[in-house]
């Protein structure tokens, strides 16, 4: 052989080991490649096809096989041009196969005739002639008319299930994770997923689906890149039949998502329902394959009733032991995204300020928050929740500053209804009032504020029937300003376009104490857009932002507000505070929901001593896991909820206290946190954020009856016990009746000792935020 030849046979020996070790070990890919079946593909089969050759000709010259060996003919095989000469080398290979040759068996030669047409003439007779004959028309019908197209057909049928999602793979030794529901947030999740920060360090993604399998792979090649694309596995059936969970091999799987179909693509109303009967399932599934340890389940959910209901049935004994259950929504999580979470210091991402923006709201302060929403949707009524649950500060301690809410919508009468039947037991004690903005001046609208309306009867000596004012032990008489939430609503019928409206922005813009955020949720994006440019001069001059609710695309809002532009540029733009948010392609590239800093929250509710967090990580001897997961997985949905509302509020409170949790120095924030005033000022802080979180979860103060005989336990220094015994009785009824539903002052009367549990907060929020440093920043 030549030099060529051998280098030619040894790539295609290579190459076709390679080709081997995939078939049988990249089956993923091979599946891709041929389902793919492009130009590139096809040509490497060819260049394939042609090496084969030359890697058995090489093969067959380094065991020493000459060409004689596999063909011989009277015809070949001279050497010279002399005739005597080729006669005399022929006849010498002739006595060589006589000496070292041996007669073939007879399997040998039919198969050399089975094997292909043409052949006949090397037959010896004229019976082996005709014998030869059949034997080749055989084989020619059965490998080119039965074995070629089987092989073909195999081929065939596997590519067609590997486009409609029905090929399974074996991929239960790498590190995988599991989406149920082509949701559209599922590209986000996927980026997110795959990025090294992830702790799980997961290789492939399983997204398990009833949409269509083709289409969905030419959405996702556009959105991901193909690094991402080629770890992303498409399965085709439905996230409620048991038998597909089995397939999965779910209880290998690193984590689970349940998200659910597009909400285009499945019935609305099933979305939820569909979703915790995975989430049963799945814990089924791995309660029969007797996994050992908790899978981490998110599922994301809709509705705010499918929300409401884990408060009242929490969940079942098999989820919780098998699950580490974590409820995801998609308004939500972007309304934290921009409220809550850390912000990120890449300038090549959309940052948000707070709702205060730079202004440090301390004790002393006469500035108030105002967040403004216009539009009235499921994204505007997450933003205003996120914000009720966290804008909470000292000035109303002290000055009764109250953060504003505000909706602005045409259809405000309707969309108010639904929103206050849904939080039916805060708006019996909050601020609140309606205004027809077209009809009434804002100042002469008087607010709705059954607590003041109570205390003001008090005063005047009025008679105060239980059954009509079962809660009047909540009004302080003595003081002006009786309501203890530090939260006030308005809800103003009105236009986007309409000139009271813009009156109402200006206005309240140019109030040099108020801290203006507007949020455009609209749903229709053209329209939120056109809002966005056409507010008035003022809210661009004085507010702390203008968020944009974009559903797909940031790049509208980000170049006309001067996005990637240097800081001196980026102020002369007029649009500079517009910011876009709520992009499905984008919600969770910073974070998927982390309850990290809520389990160490609630760590300390159980250890309240450690304020170093030093047991946070020892393990615990009866459930072998770390205290703090071993606490968590005991604490019931609602408390855990709980506990991550306190943690959302973390920054806030330290940024009031004038601490930047990403700069300030530790000693600095040692010293202040530790002072007593402090102290005293964050746990009064953090119980009138607490009466806002239990009341929108559902929760109310106990009445006028239900709270007389805890009076006399505490009047008559009844055992503690009994004391405690009754008042959880009553929380965790169906009632869901909450004795510490009350202003900082009568709490300290009614149940002095549940202030120790904010202290203990206060008191670790120097190593929360070394914490918090390490792990999240």
């Amino acid at each position: 052989m030549s030099i060529f030849e051998i280098i030619i046979g040894l790539i295609g020996l290579l190459t076709w080991l390679g080709v081997i070790y995939a078939i049988f070990f990249h089956k993923i890919y091979i599946d891709r490649m041929l389902s793919e079946g492009k130009f590139r593909h096809v040509f490497f089969i060819v260049v394939l096809i042609g090496l084969l050759v030359y890697a058995v000709t090489l093969v067959a010259w380094l065991n020493d096989v000459k060409p004689y060996d596999l063909l011989y003919y009277n015809n070949l095989y001279g050497r010279g041009t002399d005739l005597e000469s080729k006669l005399q080398y022929r006849q010498s290979i002739i006595d060589r196969m006589a000496e070292e040759s041996e007669d073939p068996s007879l399997f040998s030669t039919v198969f050399y005739h089975f094997r292909g047409f043409g052949t006949e003439f090397n037959a010896g007779t004229p019976s082996g002639r005709l014998w030869a004959f059949a034997v080749s028309m055989l084989g020619l019908v059965v490998m080119g008319g039965l074995l070629l197209p089987c092989v073909l057909r195999v081929i065939n049928r596997r590519t067609d299930a590997y486009r409609a999602g029905e090929q399974r793979y074996n991929i239960q030794r790498s590190p995988y994770a599991v989406i149920f529901g082509a949701h559209e947030t599922v590209p986000s999740l996927v980026r997110k997923m795959l990025s090294p920060k992830h702790d799980k360090k997961i290789r492939y993604i399983i997204l398990h689906t009833t949409d269509n399998i083709e289409k969905l792979r030419r959405d996702m090649s556009c959105q991901l890149s193909p690094w991402e694309y080629s770890h992303l596995l498409f399965y085709r059936g439905s996230r409620t039949n048991p038998s597909e969970m089995t397939s999965l091999h779910i209880e290998r799987a690193k984590e689970v998502y349940v998200l659910g179909e597009n909400l285009g693509y499945e019935i609305d109303t099933d979305h939820d329902s569909l979703n915790m009967e995975c989430v049963r399932l799945i814990a089924k599934t791995l309660k029969d394959k007797m996994r050992t340890e908790p899978l981490k389940c998110y599922a994301m959910f809709e509705y705010q009733t499918t929300y409401t209901s884990f408060l009242y049935s929490d969940l079942s004994k098999t989820v919780r032991e098998q699950i580490e259950f974590i409820y995801m929504n998609y308004y939500t999580h972007w309304a934290q995204n921009v409220f809550t979470h850390p912000q990120p210091t890449d300038p090549e991402k959309v940052s948000y300020m707070p709702l205060e923006g730079t202004e440090v709201i301390g004790k002393d302060s006469d500035k108030s928050v105002h967040l403004c929403i216009l539009g009235m949707s499921k994204m505007g009524m997450a933003m205003a929740i996120e914000a009720a649950h966290i804008a909470h500060y000292p000035n109303f301690c002290t000055k009764h500053k109250r953060t504003r809410i505000t909706f602005i919508d045409p259809e405000v009468d309707t969309e108010m209804r639904l929103f206050m039947s849904r939080y039916l037991e805060y708006f019996k004690f909050c601020r609140w009032r309606h205004i027809d903005i077209d009809r009434e001046e804002p100042q002469d609208v008087p607010w709705k504020d059954s607590l003041n309306e109570m205390a003001r009867l008090k005063r005047e000596g009025r008679n105060m029937p239980n059954d009509r004012y079962p809660y009047s032990h909540l009004a302080d008489q003595t003081v002006e300003d009786a309501n203890f939430l530090d939260v006030e609503w308005e809800f103003i019928k009105g236009s986007m376009e309409s000139h009271t409206t813009k009156e109402y922005l200006e206005e309240h813009a140019d109030n040099p104490n108020e801290l203006l955020t507007v949020a455009i949720c609209i749903n229709y994006v053209p329209d939120a857009i056109t809002t966005g440019m056409y507010l008035p001069r003022s809210v661009y001059r004085n507010a702390v932002q203008v968020l944009v609710y974009q559903k797909q695309s940031a790049d509208v809002i980000n170049n006309i507000s001067g996005f990637g532009m240097d800081k001196d540029a980026q102020e002369r733009m007029r649009y500079n505070k517009l910011r876009p948010f709520g992009m499905l392609t984008d919600c969770f590239n910073d974070y998927i929901v982390d309850n990290r800093l809520a389990k160490l929250v609630n760590f300390l509710y159980n250890c309240q001593q450690d304020s170093q967090l030093k047991c946070a990580d020892e393990i615990d001897p009866l459930s072998k896991k770390p205290r703090m997961e071993a606490y968590w997985r005991d604490t019931l949905v609602s408390n855990q909820w709980s506990s991550k509302s306190n943690a959302n509020m973390i920054t806030t409170k330290l940024r009031f206290l004038g601490l930047d949790i990403r700069k300030t120095p530790m000693t600095e924030i040692k010293r202040v946190i530790r002072q007593d005033q402090t102290m005293a000022l964050l746990a009064e802080v953090e119980h009138n954020r607490w009466n806002t979180e239990k009341l929108l979860l559902g929760y109310r103060p106990l009445n006028n009856r239900e709270i007389a005989p805890l009076l006399d336990m505490i009047k008559n220094c009844i055992d503690p016990k009994e004391f405690y015994d009754e008042k959880n009785s009553l929380k965790r009824g169906w009632e869901m009746a909450h004795l510490n539903i009350c202003s900082f002052d009568t709490l300290k009367k009614y149940d002095h000792a549940v202030i120790e549990y904010d202290i203990a907060v206060t008191k670790a929020l120097p190593a929360i935020v070394e914490w918090i440093r390490d792990v999240i920043c």
